[in-house]
């Protein structure tokens, strides 16, 4: 299977904010998500601005860097943003509230309609 290393870090990672966002509760779980998202974001924009650093993570963890992330950021910091998006609405989502989302994608949907006009 290609990319194992990547696959199970993501399951991990999924899994174990997941598991903040109970343990902590909703309200903290966020600031953790949005201070975790910082940090990650951060040391991935050091990495790039410091060759040697980014030369010492690729060779240390290149099985869960894709090679076309070696010059831009990576996919980290976009992963655990978009857990904490998700989780800032999920007891409206759960509670079956959906009407904001089916309004956004219809407002995306329109547009590429039109674009393709």
């Amino acid at each position: 299977m290609k990319h194992i290393g990547r696959k199970i870090y993501h399951l991990a990672g999924g899994i174990g904010l997941l598991s903040l966002y109970y343990v902590l509760g909703r309200d903290r779980a966020l600031i953790f998500y949005a201070g975790f998202f910082l940090i990650v974001l951060m040391l991935d924009l050091i990495r790039l601005n410091v060759p040697p650093l980014n030369r010492f993570i690729l060779t240390k963890f290149g099985s869960f860097i894709r090679a076309n992330e070696e010059h831009k950021l990576t996919g980290t910091a976009p992963y655990v943003l978009g857990i904490g998006l998700s989780l800032y609405r999920l007891d409206s989502v759960l509670d079956g509230d959906l009407d904001e989302f089916i309004e956004a994608l219809t407002a995306a949907a329109n547009a590429e309609r039109l674009k393709n006009l």
